[in-house]
């Protein structure tokens, strides 16, 4: 509200009070989950909150204060794969499986992410709000950093999907012929893991281009060539996002399914 001498009160809206509808949707989300998944759903939930908390309490506010980045990421991500891993799954066989190669994802998708982001000479201010943010904190800030950052959380539940996925399925084909040894356990589990990954990279680029779907449709309105339209520095941070996530998905697959293969031999 504005008042003034001259004028009578005003009134300005900001947005509309959500909330209460907030909570119902997420109350039907936490049903449907307890429905379908029963306990194994409650624990989801609190790897959701516990992601939820890292996410939005310890990691934006510490960058956003001038916190090493580096240090912060290496943070959130160990806390993140906890929650994704051993707080949803418990602490056990598959969810150690899972845990250590999606580190070693981790640092497959940062190390690749590293190298495209300084060989395309990408800025990170593709985006509005990047930009904004720069602008905002008016501070040494690396966003480039942060981009790279954004790309490495933004994979880790699909790497924590693929590590589970791969582990889960080679335990249930040795449960049903526990005669297969290592070399035909690692086959038949990747010949699932190929149908997996090739689902999972689908998914990246949908989910993706869904996000900033709009903002591709003002882009392509103004009748870009397709040579100025690809080198947008905000398509192009697009693109790098799908191709680093979903380079770190095929490596870390057979990874995944190589370790387990052999834990899971070894220990019968």
């Amino acid at each position: 509200m504005t008042s003034s001498e001259d004028f009578d009160d005003q009134w300005n809206v900001e947005s509309y009070s959500r909330e209460g509808m907030l909570l119902m949707v997420f109350a039907v989300f936490v049903l449907l989950i307890f429905f379908v998944t029963g306990f194994k759903g409650f624990k989801s939930i609190v790897g959701l909150i516990l992601s939820f908390v890292v996410i939005y309490l310890f990691t934006i506010p510490n960058i956003n204060n001038g916190a090493s980045i580096l240090l912060i990421s290496i943070t959130s991500i160990f806390l993140l794969l906890i929650a994704t891993t051993f707080v949803t799954y418990g602490f056990n066989k598959k969810s150690l499986i899972a845990f250590v190669s999606s580190v070693f994802g981790v640092l497959i998708i940062f190390l690749v992410g590293l190298f495209v982001v300084n060989w395309l000479d990408i800025a990170g201010n593709g985006e509005e709000s990047a930009a904004m943010l720069y602008d905002t904190l008016s501070k040494s800030f690396s966003l480039p950093s942060v981009y790279l950052l954004g790309i490495v959380i933004a994979a880790l539940g699909v790497l924590d999907d693929v590590t589970v996925g791969q582990t889960s399925t080679m335990m249930e084909i040795y449960d049903a012929n526990k005669s297969l040894s290592s070399k035909e356990l690692y086959s038949r589990t990747m010949n699932v893991g190929k149908d997996h990954i090739a689902s999972m990279i689908n998914t990246l680029f949908i989910a993706y281009a869904g996000s900033s779907f709009t903002l591709i449709m003002l882009l392509s309105a103004n009748n870009p060539t397709f040579g100025i339209l690809i080198n947008t520095e905000f398509i192009v941070e697009e693109i790098i996002r799908t191709l680093v996530a979903s380079i770190g998905l095929i490596l870390v697959a057979p990874l995944t399914t190589y370790i387990a293969s052999v834990l899971v031999v070894k220990q019968r």
